[in-house]
């Protein structure tokens, strides 16, 4: 009995607790075993042992606003199995991926409940932060490796790269994930959870703005546009929320001083300004294969071609190959043609990608499968109902964390402002629901906001 009691100790149960935070962010991307109709990782063993410890301790009483959470996650997972069996589904096994996920999110959220009860808020509080800041630095340390050296872990994008020009993407982290858009939602919540938990780092406006500056760097070289508008958005927060302590004067007199360099000196129009087809004519190289092999600068057949007719071809070519932006909005007018035909029910779990295989979408978006969009996502596969109380779920938190501004303006500008960035980054891959740091993040933001703003 002792050793059991020994085993299930809230030292025991913290050090599992550490090891599991420090799992998820690496998935299946190592030290995986397949066991055919089921594969096994860390992070997902790591789960099952430390829901058993929590059966160990006493019977917590959670409060309401969790069980209300729990409840709703709950239905959610019912909804889907219900949508499952009673009305068929296109494709049996694309339904039960995204079940599991959901059911993993649902899990996560209650061990993380779990968590702040067995350890207490305090000592939870100061976990996430100081486990948070070691993996934002080792994934700091990841992306600088991977930019400087173009070494990444064999995929299907690696694949892609050889046959694409380089550029800076060329040169952007991928990690485990084989997609520089994953790390860089990982990137952002880590930081985000920095800026919440760690409360001395919050205080210091030199350290969130290195945080701010190093998620645009890796936002700016992977291309994520919605990486660098929430990049946008942090700094502007950081800014305002230390702006008694931030001499103006000095600033704008060095701000001042910059920008009569510029106006003193004579300047280059760069790419930006002046017509960037033109530059990309320097990066170009043709094949002639008339006779011989002929290697020559695209420049170089100027004499047979004029300048703009070469751009005109480059830009055609570039066309032919479809825009990023363009597929996205083609997936956002299939997800409500789906959530239409579905009759606002949603057409199942796992259903967007089903239908896209077999391509009963109106608008063709190629080899995409996924939704790219949250919104879409969980609108599209599990309706309404679902879709407004998740919706709620978020907009009650936030509009009750905004009635205690004056309370804590620091600590809820930066809550408030980890929502909105939550929901853009949220955008970058292309599903919501299997991604693990999105079951965790809204965990600790809903035990964030009952510990810090519902006066629990």
């Amino acid at each position: 009995m002792g050793k059991i009691k020994s085993f299930t100790s809230e030292k025991v149960f913290e050090r599992v607790f550490q090891l599991w935070f420090l799992c998820f962010p690496f998935g299946a991307g190592f030290l995986t075993l397949s066991l055919g109709f089921f594969t096994i990782y860390p992070s997902l063993f790591v789960s099952g042992i430390l829901f058993i410890l929590t059966l160990f301790f006493k019977p917590y009483k959670l409060d309401k606003f969790y069980m209300m959470i729990l409840a709703f996650w709950a239905v959610w997972l019912i909804y889907a199995l219900a949508r499952l069996v009673i009305l068929p589904v296109i494709n049996f096994h694309d339904a039960i991926f995204d079940l599991r996920s959901l059911f993993m999110f649902a899990l996560t959220i209650y061990l993380v409940f779990l968590s702040v009860k067995i350890l207490g808020w305090e000592k939870f509080r100061k976990n996430i932060a100081d486990l948070s800041l070691v993996l934002f630095v080792i994934f700091t340390v990841i992306g600088f490796f991977e930019f400087f050296s173009g070494i990444h872990i064999a995929g299907m994008r690696t694949l892609k790269i050889l046959n694409e020009p380089v550029s800076n993407v060329t040169y952007a982290p991928f990690f485990v994930y084989d997609n520089p858009n994953n790390f860089i939602v990982y990137y952002f919540l880590f930081s985000l959870l920095i800026m919440l938990f760690h409360e001395s780092i919050r205080r210091n406006i030199w350290a969130l703005i290195t945080i701010v500056l190093l998620v645009f760097f890796f936002s700016y070289v992977a291309d994520a546009r919605f990486g660098k508008y929430s990049s946008y958005l942090m700094i502007i927060v950081v800014l305002f929320a230390f702006r008694p302590k931030i001499k103006i004067v000095f600033y704008a007199l060095a701000l001042a001083f910059a920008i009569l360099c510029f106006l003193w000196k004579p300047l280059f129009y760069g790419p930006v300004w002046q017509n960037g087809e033109k530059y990309q004519l320097n990066e170009l190289t043709c094949l002639q294969t008339d006779s011989t092999l002929k290697i020559c600068s695209i420049k170089d057949l100027k004499n047979s071609y004029s300048e703009d007719t070469l751009m005109a071809k480059i830009a055609a070519y570039k066309n032919s190959k479809g825009e990023s932006g363009n597929i996205r909005l083609g997936l956002i007018k299939n997800g409500l043609y789906l959530f239409k035909q579905s009759r606002f029910l949603g057409v199942g779990p796992g259903q967007f990608i089903s239908y896209h295989r077999i391509k009963k979408v109106p608008v063709d978006v190629g080899t995409q499968l996924s939704a790219h969009a949250w919104l879409i996502e969980i609108l599209s596969q599990y309706g309404v109902i679902i879709f407004i109380c998740y919706i709620a779920v978020f907009g009650f938190i936030f509009l009750r964390a905004a009635s205690k501004f004056r309370n804590d303006k620091n600590l809820t500008l930066f809550f408030l402002m980890s929502i909105i960035v939550f929901f853009i980054v949220s955008n970058l891959p292309s599903a919501f629901l299997l991604l693990d740091i999105n079951w965790i993040f809204t965990a600790l933001i809903l035990v964030f906001y009952k510990n810090e703003f519902s006066g629990a």
